[in-house]
């Protein structure tokens, strides 16, 4: 084996270690809660009339036009592995995600029918999208 080869062969060893090492520790970054960026979700399900329909109680808001935010990260969990479940999420962060983004991706059995369908918000930032699925996915 050539010196270059040797030396190759080297960096990917020590590359792979510290990414094994690295990702040792990580959780899941739906799980990782940042304060700031959950009081920043916390304010932008104000802002952008979350409460208006769906009921929190982190929030202060009992409606039920829209399903329940209580208990979503538990609920998210129950979604994804429905056999009914149509979305392509396979974590609570990314069901959260899907439902933020791309509502009609999966519509909640009895919700089907409303009046008002619920609105994409593409338009947000990827910053604010992150701050609502942190927010959202404390509430267990």
């Amino acid at each position: 084996m050539s010196r270059a080869s040797r030396v190759q062969r080297l960096l990917l060893m020590i590359a792979a270690s510290v990414v094994a090492g690295s990702l040792a520790g990580c959780k899941p970054a739906a799980l990782q809660a940042d304060p700031e960026t959950i009081a920043r979700g916390k304010e932008l399900y104000h802002a952008l009339s979350c409460d208006r329909c769906h009921g929190l109680d982190a929030v202060g808001s009992t409606r039920t036009y829209a399903p329940t935010h209580n208990h979503i990260r538990t609920t998210a969990e129950q979604r994804i592995h429905d056999p009914d479940y149509a979305g392509k999420a396979t974590s609570v962060a990314e069901y959260i995600r899907e439902s933020i983004v791309d509502p009609k991706a999966y519509i909640v059995a009895g919700y089907r029918h409303l009046r008002f369908d619920m609105p994409s918000y593409t338009h947000l930032s990827e910053r604010d999208v992150d701050a609502l699925v942190q927010f959202l996915s404390q509430q267990e």
